[in-house]
Parts: C-alpha cells; structure tokens; sequence
C-alpha cells in the first residue's frame, strides 16, 4: 500500500462510510504500492441502498 493511503487510511474510510461505501477494497497499482499520487485510487465497494457512487 503507498505511504499516503497509510497515512490517510482514516480519511478515506470515513468519507466512504459518509457516503453509503461499505465492505470497502483497494485494489491496483496503489495497493500494490506501485506509482501514486499521480495516479488513481481504486476502491471495489458495496454501496447502501439508496446511496450513489456518483
């Protein structure tokens, strides 16, 4: 996992909760600890009914 995800895993998992993202997975480069911060972030998640990943 890259260093920045790491350091703000917290963030991350609070603003998905936020937004009706739950059984949240990183997947891809970033969890490989490949290149980041230019690249993407991808997140596999399950999203609460009614909520919008848009």
């Amino acid at each position: 996992m890259h260093s920045a995800i790491h350091d703000h895993r917290a963030e991350i998992l609070r603003l998905a909760r936020e937004h009706g993202a739950n059984n949240r997975r990183l997947f891809g480069s970033a969890a490989r600890g490949g290149e980041w911060p230019d690249g993407d972030l991808d997140l596999l998640v399950d999203m609460e009914e009614g909520a919008s990943g848009l």
